[in-house]
């Protein structure tokens, strides 16, 4: 309906509007004979502009109201259907014009607008924090059960193609849509060559005009998306690290100095170097870290962790740059008289290598290093009937990269079993792209405090016990946090780490939750241990019931690289014991393996 700016005021609660649409927002169907709108949002017709001449404002909402999704008001029995399609755009305008077409056409559509690219996604509710705050818990909107068991479409407007946020939020909702059970999942794209002026389906069907054929094509032929829930494995979705990890004066650095690296470059090297320089003392908290930066080769890790280094003006004294053959070597390597100290060997691979020699001190040196700060290292070596023992005496944090190809390799049973567990992962965002530098001399040490030790409040502890409860499996990923918040909290020159500054480590928590799922180590022993949890890890992945010939499943998870003739015999037993199903094809190459619904994908 129109309304002027006083109507807009009085009658639906909004403030500060111009003459303007209101759209009113009913459950679906909308106007179904519901006495009451449950909220509305009104479309500007003269939005303020910014200087660029971008408007602003140009959608308002009453104050207060959370967000909904708007149901375009179609027939009761398209929604009683499951049959019916949802297709979800983002204006009402662009809703209403396609429910037209449907109406047009008796092609049962529900047309659903979601305010914006993630205007599917608002407040859910309350919580209560671990310092006993209220906040709002923000998550996918419950409207969305609409597509439960029903085909989704999507159509965005035209700027999905060149625009990375949009882009990125279209993939976002596609993976939400599977959260609430979805059936097929379709990306309606806008034909090529389009004047420059249209913007959403709406522009597009006004300059369609009459003839609908080109709306048509358009839905008829939308691009089945079948490769969603894969996405962690090949590297599609990947966020970045959240900007709420940055945590005080290193946080700053960052935002000076390394912006042009994703935060899961900078932040990890950042609190790796800053380590090596906060003095020790008996009663001070831990504040070593191993930080393994995953990434595609040429991707920038070393240049960034180079460029950490000298931001914060890392003494060359308190670096381990040299290889080590053994833990003996690195031990003597270490022996620092329990002062900090950085092993920085640009890639870990090496030493990951290592530690997957049989009998190899290296690992359990590691994961003792972790808790403690001097040891004995001590190995027989051939001839020698009591060999001296290498001490080891520093207080040691790791940094390095890993190529992203080469995870599962390196990380294996051995290095698994403890390495893993301590490290802070971070994982090279989407569609990331370095392009190299020099570091600029004039920013060199700009980024250097001299730390000082901190002492933990003891409320702090009873925050990370209640986020231990509330999620059992976080295990050492809340100790990780905790040990990046003191080492901020260090470089900063705080004196004590209170439980209200733990924002930035909860933010870290949820990121290493969500990146272990997609970076997990290999723990087969054997061959034919590691091809059997690489496939099932995959397929895992996949969902169940989403199918892949042995040709895809064989390239996505390169197990040529590995042994082809033990996958198809790993193959053979899972899919006999009933871990996995295959459906019959004219040949092998076109049956297709799939996760059981009933499966839980482990042997």
């Amino acid at each position: 309906m129109r309304a002027t700016g006083a109507e807009a005021r009085e009658e639906f609660g909004i403030h500060d509007c111009g003459p303007c649409i209101v759209f009113p927002y009913f459950p679906a169907p909308n106007g179904s004979g519901e006495p009451r709108a449950l909220t509305c949002r009104a479309r500007q017709d003269n939005p303020p502009h910014d200087p660029t001449g971008k408007a602003e404002r140009k959608y308002l909402s009453p104050y207060g109201e959370r967000r909904r999704l708007y149901f375009a008001p179609c027939h009761p029995q398209w929604i009683e259907s499951k049959t019916t399609p949802v297709l979800i755009v983002e204006a009402e305008k662009s809703a209403l014009s396609l429910l037209s077409w449907a109406e047009k056409h008796a092609f049962p559509l529900i047309c659903v607008a979601v305010g914006g690219v993630y205007g599917w996604r608002g407040t859910i509710g309350k919580i209560t924090t671990a310092v006993g705050e209220r906040i709002d818990e923000k998550g996918p909107l419950p409207d969305l059960e609409i597509v439960r068991g029903r085909d989704v479409y999507i159509w965005f407007d035209s700027d999905t193609a060149n625009n990375p946020m949009v882009l990125h939020a279209q993939k976002a909702l596609l993976k939400t849509l599977v959260d609430f059970g979805c059936a097929d999942r379709r990306i309606v794209a806008f034909p090529p060559n389009l004047p420059a002026r249209i913007d959403g389906p709406d522009d597009f069907h006004g300059w369609c005009g009459t003839d609908d054929g080109p709306i048509t094509k358009a839905i008829i032929n939308a691009k089945l998306v079948t490769d969603v829930m894969s996405a962690a494995s090949s590297g599609i979705d990947v966020l970045d690290m959240p900007e709420e990890c940055l945590d005080g004066r290193l946080g700053e650095n960052y935002q000076k100095y390394m912006s042009a690296f994703p935060r899961a470059y900078a932040l990890p090297a950042l609190l790796a170097y800053a380590s090596a320089t906060i003095p020790r003392n008996a009663d001070a908290p831990r504040t070593n870290v191993y930080a393994a930066i995953v990434g595609p080769a040429g991707t920038g890790k070393s240049q960034g962790r180079l460029c950490a280094e000298k931001l914060l003006d890392v003494p060359e004294s308190n670096l381990i740059r040299a290889f080590a053959g053994s833990g003996e070597q690195f031990a003597q390597l270490a022996d620092a008289a329990g002062n900090a100290r950085l092993f920085s060997p640009d890639e870990l691979g090496h030493v990951l290598t290592k530690m997957q020699i049989e009998r190899a001190s290296f690992p359990f040196l590691f994961t003792r290093a972790w808790d403690e700060d001097h040891f004995t290292v001590t190995t027989p070596r051939h001839g020698v009937k009591t060999p001296p023992p290498a001490i080891f005496h520093c207080h040691l944090s790791t940094v390095g990269g890993v190529v992203t190809d080469q995870f599962e390799k390196l990380f294996g049973a051995v290095t698994a079993a403890g390495y893993y567990d301590r490290c802070l992962l971070s994982l090279c965002p989407t569609g990331f792209q370095y392009s190299y530098s020099p570091f600029p001399q004039e920013a060199r040490a700009k980024g250097y405090r001299i730390p000082r030790p901190v002492r933990i409040h003891g409320g702090v502890f009873a925050v990370l016990h209640d986020w231990r409860k509330a999620d059992p499996e976080l295990g050492r990923i809340v100790e990780i946090a905790l040990r990046a918040a003191t080492i901020a909290a260090c470089y900063d020159g705080r004196e004590i780490l209170k439980p209200d500054e733990l924002g930035p480590a909860r933010a870290l928590v949820d990121y290493q939750r969500r990146i272990r799922a997609m970076l997990k180590p290999n723990y087969g022993e054997t061959i034919e241990g590691r091809v059997s949890e690489t496939i099932l890890r995959y397929m895992k992945r996949l969902g169940p019931g989403v199918g892949i010939t042995r040709r895809e499943l064989f390239n996505h998870t390169h197990m040529y690289r590995l042994s082809a003739t033990t996958a198809a015999r790993v193959i053979q037993i899972l899919v006999s014991n009933g871990t996995l199903a295959e459906t019959d094809g004219k040949r092998v190459d076109s049956s297709l393996l799939f996760w059981p619904e009933e499966g839980d994908g482990s042997t």
